[in-house]
């Protein structure tokens, strides 16, 4: 079952109980197609068009809707009173005050509510204490490695490697006869991503530290941290920066869903430790677009790369033990490689 097929399940699953269902992923997993292929399976079980509205927020024609209010006018306007409707929301953190949105919506009892966003805001503290008890959440990650079309007699390496400079974004499968497509696309979904959901949305003043804090976890991949490395890693006109600020930007880098933050596991306590961290990046192209090949250490881009591979399998995507599974497993094959060309 792919990934797409196990999240369909899950809506499903969920379909006309009392409760508002949240998917969240970076920006280009999928979230949009997912609803699309939820709005044919709704036509083909009996749900007439009518009960059925999709509204994309980024949508030229719906950006003008910033409110709850505007939203409430606006699905007023085009839905049948008296019957229940089913209501996808996509990109909904595009709205001001998104949870008391839905939880308007969620009061009316008149929607079967579905919504997805490109980052983490509407499964932080104060979204929780609004909503608590009315939504259920998954997340939906970049494709699998074992979902990716594989070119005809194509090697297991080679499909790495091919995997290494497309990356894992569904769209990138349409363009990878062209290189050059593929940069401009994934370059400019990197922008997006660094100036919507992580410059603009959590009002950082020094870009210049964020692309610093982003290349130095792109070269050091999967490897434990401290603030203070980082900092003073990510020295700009011989300023160090303070473990207070590179813990805000990482936690808006996090949000973002670009970059996921591990917190490191204390394997003999069975806790997780307090102090220290792992990044990765989730899809390794996005990355290469901005900051060329790969420079680091091999072992960590095989160990991302399996690392996502159990979160798509529906791992404890913070726990630090399945980043430790993924660097035996990417060790091992390290060792394979090795000794085939021995």
């Amino acid at each position: 079952m792919t990934q797409e097929e196990q999240m369909l399940a899950w809506l499903q699953r969920h379909r006309e109980h009392d409760v508002i269902k949240l998917i969240t992923g970076v920006r280009g997993c999928g979230k949009s197609a997912l609803l699309d292929s939820y709005h044919a399976y709704l036509l083909a079980n009996g749900v007439p068009e009518n009960q059925i509205l999709q509204i994309n927020l980024e949508h030229p024609e719906i950006r003008h809707l910033h409110t709850p209010e505007e939203l409430m006018d606006f699905i007023d306007s085009h839905v049948p009173s008296g019957v229940r409707v089913h209501l996808l929301l996509d990109e909904i953190h595009e709205l001001q005050e998104f949870d008391v949105a839905l939880g308007g919506l969620f009061a009316l009892k008149n929607f079967d509510i579905v919504a997805t966003c490109s980052n983490k805001r509407p499964i932080s503290d104060r979204f929780r204490e609004y909503l608590s008890g009315k939504f259920v959440h998954v997340e939906m990650t970049s494709t699998p490695f074992r979902e990716i079309p594989a070119r005809k007699n194509l090697s297991f390496e080679k499909r790495l490697e091919e995997h290494l400079l497309f990356g894992t974004l569904p769209y990138t499968f349409k363009l990878r006869d062209s290189l050059a497509d593929t940069e401009v696309y994934l370059g400019g979904l990197w922008n997006t991503i660094l100036v919507k959901d992580i410059l603009s949305r959590s009002r950082m003043a020094d870009s210049r530290l964020v692309e610093r804090l982003l290349e130095r976890i792109y070269v050091h991949l999967g490897e434990v941290e401290s603030l203070r490395k980082l900092g003073a890693d990510a020295t700009i006109e011989g300023r160090e920066a303070a473990p207070n600020t590179v813990e805000s930007y990482l936690q808006a880098l996090d949000e973002s869903m670009l970059v996921r933050r591990v917190m490191k596991y204390d394997i003999f306590l069975g806790e997780l430790a307090k102090s220290g961290y792992c990044f990765y990046l989730s899809d390794l192209a996005l990355g290469r677009t901005r900051y060329g090949k790969f420079p680091g250490i091999e072992a960590n881009a095989i160990r991302t790369l399996i690392y996502l591979e159990l979160c798509a399998r529906g791992g404890a995507q913070r726990h630090q033990s399945l980043a430790d599974a993924a660097l035996h497993a990417a060790l091992r094959y390290g060792d394979r490689r090795r000794a085939r060309s021995d």
